[in-house]
């Protein structure tokens, strides 16, 4: 009650969400992927961990980027958008609309650079590049990738940030 009882900032209201979706997330993407990661290691041997730890760091590398760019862009439309049908249309229709933005811009220019604002496909090239998987045709280097998708974090957190105002409730 104590900790409950003091004002709320803007960065700890923000904070407190995010942990809450990141540990949501958390058990849906990098931990069953690590725990059977974990169980080959066991099985296979030390070895076998050794050899293959690039997975590991691939994996929660990857599913922290992932986890980033959906939990601030779902917190930022939930910011801006209050109705909720709305806002979980927006979280879906904005992959939708990114996707087929870069794919205008690919298909009219003849070029591979839209690919900066699809997310997915931001995702499949690190993906790919963090398990040495052969990199798909017109694939953006690891760095225009992880910068891209820096980017869309940093726009998203402005977003965020500038929606979210704290208040105190004072009671007489």
């Amino acid at each position: 009650p104590l900790y409950l009882s003091r004002p709320v900032g803007r960065a700890d209201y923000i904070a407190g969400k995010l942990a809450v979706l990141v540990g949501v997330m958390s058990v849906l993407t990098w931990i069953p992927i690590m725990l059977l990661f974990a169980l080959q290691s066991g099985l296979a041997g030390w070895s076998w961990f050794a050899a293959n730890l690039r997975i590991a760091v691939g994996i929660m590398s990857c599913s922290a980027l992932w986890i980033a760019v959906v939990s601030l862009l779902t917190l930022a439309v939930a910011a801006w958008v209050r109705w909720r049908p709305i806002a979980m249309l927006s979280v879906f229709g904005y992959f939708f609309v990114s996707a087929a933005i870069g794919t205008l811009i690919n298909e009219t220019l003849e070029v591979t650079w839209g690919s900066v604002f699809n997310l997915a496909m931001l995702m499949r090239f690190l993906w790919t590049d963090f398990f040495a998987i052969p990199q798909l045709e017109g694939a953006l280097p690891t760095g225009v990738s992880l910068a891209a998708i820096a980017v869309t974090c940093l726009v998203f957190l402005a977003m965020l940030v500038r929606r979210v105002r704290a208040y105190e409730v004072v009671r007489s």
